[in-house]
């Protein structure tokens, strides 16, 4: 057997182990995501039970989503180590089992519930009541980083930080002064979309590469409505996340305002929001 043929022979091989473990890997996973999800289906102790498993069941729909595309990319990722001839096969195999593990991570932060509730951001009870009652307009399918973003938003409910264009902070952690633009800047740019300014204005979103015009049917929780498309600061526009539809089919937004409670808050209709704009960058 010439040096070629033996080379690709051990590279075959390779492929072959890593694939197995890969494919052993993968089903372990997926039997301990549905054994936490049957687990949790048994917590219904002062829960309703129906709107428990609804938040498992979507984020068991989730996570099978993001195993199927970090499976891929994955599978990618192996091919391209065992194809780089410069890698030992002790130095492939420890580069896919890093990429394993940090999908692994990816998984068990996709599992982090608390008492039932997809909620990692110590949301406000009234907050999280409303994320509840849109929950079901979501579909199985709504992209995790849409819902960590509305989560990421809701944390600010109720929870000191005021309205204020002259003294607005997005630059902090917990903000003690927001105005509609920088609320909205401040989950997005937060929740690690970093082309979004943390610091932006409702012109901002309006000129932004990052955002495309939508029309209002086809809004999706994470995206954003405005008033109108004027490019001017001051009151001039209004801006606010789309959180989804309640049961009384109303559209529901979170924005920052001085009105009510003087603050990031929850609107329930549409109100003067007329302009609507898709993110660009979701992983789907």
């Amino acid at each position: 057997m010439s040096r070629i043929d033996l080379d690709n022979y051990t590279l075959k091989s390779i492929n072959l182990e890593i694939d197995a473990k890969k494919n052993v890997m993968i089903k372990n996973e997926i039997s301990n995501i549905e054994k936490e999800v049957m687990n949790l289906k048994s917590v219904i102790l002062n829960y309703d039970i129906t709107a428990i498993i609804l938040n498992i069941n979507l984020k068991l729909g989730n996570i099978k989503r993001l195993l199927n595309k970090n499976m891929t990319s994955l599978t990618e990722f192996i091919d391209n180590q065992l194809k780089d001839y410069e890698f030992t096969e002790e130095e492939a195999e420890e580069n896919v089992m890093k990429q394993i593990s940090n999908l692994k991570s990816l998984i068990k932060s996709t599992l982090d519930y608390k008492k039932g509730n997809i909620t990692d951001y110590n949301i406000d009870a009234s907050a999280q009541e409303v994320l509840d009652s849109v929950r079901n307009s979501w579909g199985e399918d709504l992209d995790p980083e849409r819902i960590e973003l509305i989560e990421k938003a809701a944390s600010l409910v109720n929870k000191g930080c005021k309205y204020s264009q002259g003294s607005r902070n997005p630059r902090a952690d917990n903000p003690n002064y927001l105005d509609c633009s920088s609320y909205v800047s401040w989950a997005y740019n937060k929740e690690g979309h970093n082309d979004v300014p943390i610091d932006s204005y409702t012109g901002t979103f309006v000129s932004s590469n990052s955002f495309k015009s939508i029309n209002k049917s086809d809004l999706k929780p994470g995206d954003i409505a405005l008033n109108n498309n004027s490019m001017a600061g001051g009151n001039s526009n209004h801006i606010g996340i789309y959180v989804g539809k309640n049961s009384s089919n109303q559209n529901v937004y979170l924005h920052c305002t001085s009105s009510g409670i003087n603050g990031p808050q929850v609107r329930v209709g549409d109100g003067n929001f007329s302009v609507y704009y898709g993110y660009n960058n979701w992983n789907k």
